[in-house]
């Protein structure tokens, strides 16, 4: 059981760990006066439901989770639900608070700069589709970007809070990943992303995130 403060977001951490390590079992969170499980099946999320509880973790404060590797749902058949679909779907309608708001800018803001892999579709908001496609397009002329500088472009809170839900799915998926050895913003390589060992730089973006999300208070 792990206990944060409420703008504390290492939540988020566990659930890109889960699904970029295609993990069995389920997600318990624990907020004010409330508490859902997700399951999961390989990183698939399991249960028609399962949308709006993602909704719900990350829009709220999450006071306490876990992990459970040996869980078992009910008898009985659950829907299974793909990640970028049940991500792509919760931050469509996504009304982060100002706090939380915050938080969430702050945190993504001290990552190093990132390279984007153009994967995350947001079939339930061609809005939200629209900006990630500006967010990979920052990356083109130099291979990486800073995420301040993609909230920096946010006219007011309304827009802010459309970037934030993104990138925060787009985190969640693997789809951030860290500009190391890109020669201090230099040229992307000619290698696709895809085959330039994608389990060693999630699990370099993983630790990084992590310890970044440690003290959203700080």
């Amino acid at each position: 059981m792990i206990e944060q403060e409420e703008l504390s977001l290492k939540h988020i951490a566990l659930l890109r760990k889960v699904i970029m390590e295609q993990r069995s079992g389920a997600a318990w969170f624990m907020g004010r006066d409330w508490s859902s499980t997700i399951p999961f099946d390989r990183g698939v999320l399991l249960g028609a439901e399962t949308p709006d509880t993602l909704g719900r973790v990350l829009q709220e404060p999450v006071l306490r989770f876990k992990w459970n590797d040996s869980y078992r749902r009910d008898e009985g058949i659950a829907i299974p639900i793909l990640p970028r679909q049940a991500l792509s779907q919760a931050v469509a309608d996504l009304n982060l608070p100002v706090e939380r708001l915050i938080a969430f800018r702050k945190n993504f803001a001290k990552l190093p700069d990132v390279k984007v892999r153009y994967m995350s579709t947001f079939r339930f908001s061609p809005e939200c589709q629209k900006l990630y496609q500006t967010l990979y397009q920052m990356t083109l002329s130099t291979g990486s970007t800073c995420l301040d500088d993609f909230f920096a472009l946010s006219p007011d809170f309304t827009e802010l809070r459309k970037r934030l839900n993104i990138v925060i799915a787009a985190y969640c998926m693997g789809d951030l990943l860290p500009a190391i050895g890109s020669g201090g913003g230099g040229p992307p390589s000619a290698k696709p992303a895809s085959v330039v060992a994608p389990t060693d730089t999630a699990k370099v973006v993983s630790r990084i995130m992590a310890r970044l999300l440690r003290g959203a208070k700080e």
